[in-house]
């Protein structure tokens, strides 16, 4: 009885294999089924590179923007630092307009000059030749040095 519960089943008996025949309008359809799916995984393909086309053009223009919304940052910055010097040279355009109407004009120097020339300063005697001279009239002597 053991060896009943062990041993395989037996075999059915054998068909004859028959060939295989296709009916003719079935290669037909076959080959066009096989063309269909052909041109399927071709369209397929370029629609995986066209993804990926986009993809690259998606990536590359966000790139793009962040850079230009970077560089657009600075040159802001930069307009504003222009903006405070501009400001800060009218601002000291305007202290030395202010200063130069105090100064002396052209025609004011051309007098002045005039009356330099006629008094002619290089003249006058300083401080300590003045000291001499009143000593030296005061005790008739004159000292050297």
């Amino acid at each position: 009885m053991d060896e009943q519960l062990f041993t395989p089943p037996p075999a059915p008996p054998h068909k004859q294999a028959r060939p295989l025949t296709t009916p003719p309008g079935v290669s037909a359809a076959v080959q066009q089924v096989a063309s269909v799916a052909t041109r399927l995984k071709l369209t397929e393909e370029r629609y995986q590179n066209l993804q990926k086309r986009n993809q690259l053009s998606e990536t590359s223009l966000l790139q793009m923007e962040r850079d230009i919304k970077t560089e657009l940052r600075v040159l802001t910055q930069q307009v504003v630092e222009l903006r405070r010097t501009i400001t800060d040279i009218n601002s000291k355009a305007d202290i030395m307009v202010g200063e130069l109407s105090t100064v002396a004009k052209k025609h004011e120097l051309a007098v002045l000059e005039k009356y330099l020339d006629m008094w002619e300063p290089t003249r006058f005697v300083t401080r300590k030749e003045a000291e001499l001279l009143i000593k030296d009239a005061k005790y008739g002597v004159r000292k050297i040095g």
